[in-house]
């Protein structure tokens, strides 16, 4: 949907994931503990699929993708 609707604006596309940190792992008291080595390999997953996913757009629509983008952000409350 969204290529449709660049090509049609002539418009470009920059894919974008949002990444929240700190994936709770079983914790025995209070606030569970982060898995940092879990987070780390969630990170790189989801940039690797986006790398992807650009890739095969940028060689299948070159002028309608522009760029990716890996941002991080915290849960806010």
């Amino acid at each position: 949907l969204a290529l449709d609707l660049a090509r049609r604006a002539a418009a470009r596309l920059v894919l974008v994931t949002v990444h929240t940190p700190g994936i709770p792992a079983h914790g025995e008291q209070g606030a569970p503990p982060i898995d940092r080595r879990l987070d780390d390999e969630l990170r790189a997953d989801i940039r690797t699929y986006l790398e992807m996913v650009h890739h095969r757009l940028a060689r299948e629509y070159p002028a309608a993708v522009a760029g990716l983008a890996a941002l991080e952000t915290r849960v806010v409350e």
